[in-house]
């Protein structure tokens, strides 16, 4: 994994396509291209990587401690952006969305 210059926050400084993310999503990232999400969908045709977060992933990343899962996608331009979700009713609820959208396109 590359390294990247990373904030008191958490949040990556380095430019490039996770500027401005946070520090665990070149990790998902790569797991992503490894093909390890547990859900993909085309959502408004863009490929979006969901995640259900496990407790390997939070004793890398603590931060990941209340959250339950994460989605993925990268923009036109190559950036990377995410959404957490909190509880399982939430990401179920943003998984049913992505797929009932991959469906349909």
């Amino acid at each position: 994994m590359n390294s990247h210059n990373v904030d008191d926050h958490g949040i990556i400084r380095s430019p490039g396509k996770f500027e401005g993310a946070p520090r665990y999503l070149p990790y998902f990232w790569d797991m992503s291209l490894d093909g390890a999400s547990d859900d993909a969908y085309d959502v408004c045709g863009i490929p979006t990587d969901f995640f259900i977060v496990d407790n390997a992933d939070r004793a890398a990343y603590p931060e990941l401690e209340d959250i339950y899962a994460l989605s993925m996608w990268e923009s036109d331009q190559g950036f990377v952006y995410h959404k957490t979700y909190q509880s399982s009713s939430e990401y179920e609820a943003a998984r049913a969305l992505a797929q009932e959208d991959d469906e349909e396109s």
